[in-house]
């Protein structure tokens, strides 16, 4: 027999959540009446220049661009003048909690 395909685990989890949160009312509440002990904390560790720069002279330099039309050839060639902005914007984002949808494209 074959073990269960992915989807359908998914699949039976929300509809037992659907039916107990029908029956208690709130999601937050079901998430923390089912968890033992007290929500783990995320902490932030800011990112400096140095990491963004160490990430983008790793990049394979390569012809293509992503969403943003940047190749990782200007990438690298641009690390020194953009680690700074981009730095603040990620920190920023990581603190807020709010991200950009174009972000979240793969």
């Amino acid at each position: 027999m074959w073990p269960m395909p992915f989807n359908n685990f998914f699949i039976i989890v929300t509809e037992k959540l659907n039916i107990q949160q029908i029956e208690k009312g709130d999601a937050i509440f079901i998430l923390k009446d089912s968890f033992p002990g007290k929500f783990p904390s995320i902490i932030i560790i800011p990112i400096n220049e140095a990491e963004i720069k160490g990430i983008l002279h790793s990049l394979k330099p390569h012809q293509s661009s992503g969403y943003d039309e940047i190749t990782s050839k200007i990438s690298k060639a641009c690390a020194s003048v953009s680690s700074h902005p981009s730095s603040y914007v990620y920190n920023y984002l990581l603190y807020t909690g709010i991200f950009l949808t174009v972000l979240k494209l793969q």
